[in-house]
C-alpha cells in the first residue's frame, strides 16, 4: 500500500509541476475575469496582487487568454480566463527560488540573506474537532470543524502544520492560525520559497498530499506582513 500511495503522489506531483501560481498585475489596479475568451461577460474582478493558479507557457505568444483558478469572495475555488499580460508567474524565471534545507521529520528551514523561514509540523489529533461525512459515503469525511479540508481523500488526517515562523533581520512574525487551518499531510520536501525583491514579498509554496488528496498552497508575506493564502486542488 505504501508503494501505491508513493506512486500516486508522484503522479499528482507531476501534474502539479505543470501548474503555476501567478499574481494579478494590471495598470488599472484590478483585472477583469471572464468565463470565456469568446464571451464579453465579466464574472468578477481581481485586485492587483491576488494569487491565481494557471497553466501558462510564457513562450507561447499565441496564448492570449489564460484559464485560471482563483478564490472567490466566499472562499470557494472559481474558474475563469484572464488576458495573459495581466499575469506575473511566480517562478524561478521571474524571482529568486529558495529550496528548503535542514529538513527532518517535523521541520524545515529556508534561508536567504537576513531571512529565515522555519516550518514545523505535528501529528494530527481528532480530539476537540467536529467531523461531517458525505451522505453517499458515510465513512468519508467531508468537512472538519464545518469547513473543507485538504490533504486526504476523505480519510482521517495524520499530520498538520504546527507553525510557520519568519524572521527578517530583527523582526519575527508567525503566520496566524487561519493561515494553517485545515491544511493536512504537509510535505516539507516539496516546499520552497520565492522572493520578489522589487516588492519585498515572500511567497512560500508547498505541494502536499497523502498520496490521493493532492493540493497546492501558497502564502504571501509582503513587507513583513502576512497578506493571504491560496489553495488549489482537484487536478
Amino acid at each position: 500500500m505504501k508503494h501505491i500511495l508513493t506512486f500516486c503522489f508522484l503522479l499528482i506531483l507531476n501534474c502539479l509541476s505543470a501548474q503555476d501560481f501567478a499574481y494579478i498585475q494590471d495598470n488599472d489596479g484590478y483585472c477583469n475575469v471572464r468565463n470565456s475568451a469568446d464571451i464579453n461577460k465579466i464574472d468578477t474582478q481581481l485586485k492587483n496582487g491576488s494569487i491565481v493558479s494557471c497553466f501558462f507557457d510564457e513562450n507561447d505568444v499565441n496564448e492570449k487568454w489564460i484559464p485560471v483558478d482563483y478564490t472567490d469572495a466566499e472562499g470557494k475555488i472559481a474558474y475563469g480566463v484572464v488576458h495573459h499580460d495581466r499575469l506575473v508567474v511566480i517562478s524561478e524565471t521571474n524571482f529568486r527560488k529558495i529550496e528548503a534545507t535542514q529538513i527532518n521529520d517535523n521541520s524545515a528551514k529556508i534561508s536567504f540573506g537576513t531571512v529565515t523561514i522555519i516550518i514545523r509540523t505535528e501529528n494530527f489529533t481528532p480530539k476537540g474537532k467536529t467531523f461531517t461525512y458525505f451522505k453517499e459515503y458515510p465513512d468519508m469525511i467531508e468537512n472538519i470543524n464545518g469547513k473543507p479540508y485538504y490533504g486526504t481523500d476523505g480519510e482521517m488526517p495524520t499530520t498538520k502544520y504546527a507553525s510557520i515562523e519568519i524572521t527578517m533581520g530583527n523582526k519575527t512574525i508567525e503566520l496566524p492560525a487561519q493561515a494553517l487551518e485545515n491544511l493536512y499531510e504537509p510535505s516539507l520536501k516539496h516546499t520552497w520559497a520565492y522572493y520578489d525583491s522589487k516588492k519585498d514579498t515572500i511567497f512560500i509554496e508547498a505541494f502536499n498530499s497523502d498520496g490521493a488528496g493532492g493540493y497546492m498552497v501558497m502564502w504571501k508575506i509582503e513587507k513583513g506582513v502576512y497578506k493571504e493564502k491560496a489553495i488549489f486542488y482537484g487536478f
